[in-house]
């Protein structure tokens, strides 16, 4: 009978776990993936509709949609770094900029999503 409580109390706290791993998972990939995420959408959107539905079919319409999206967010990233890393005052402004929108649309997620 004492195994089968510790077992149970066990559950529990690994339940309590996943959630609160989960949930602080959800929060870091919204703080700073945020703006990689818009950008890939918005690429997938403007390569579908001006370049992959015009000069490709079937599915390879997704192929082109995909890796025009990977290229920007990998690009972005690239000339993002490369501005911190040589003028790190406009790149620390930039990142300072992106951190507080990314901050306010978590907080507005979070006071709209659990009430």
């Amino acid at each position: 009978m004492a195994a089968f409580i510790v077992i149970y109390v066990l559950a529990i706290l690994g339940m309590v776990g996943f959630f609160f791993f989960a949930g602080t998972t959800i929060v870091r990939l919204t703080l700073f993936t945020l703006d990689k995420f818009a950008l890939f959408i918005a690429t997938w959107y403007y390569t579908h509709t001006y370049f992959s539905m015009k000069f490709s079919s079937g599915n390879a319409v997704y192929f082109w949609d995909t890796i025009a999206s990977l290229l920007a967010v990998g690009l972005y990233t690239l000339l993002f770094k490369l501005l911190y890393n040589r003028f790190s005052i406009i790149g620390k402004i930039i990142n300072f900029a992106i951190s507080f929108f990314h901050f306010q649309y978590t907080y507005y997620w979070n006071m709209n999503c659990c009430y």
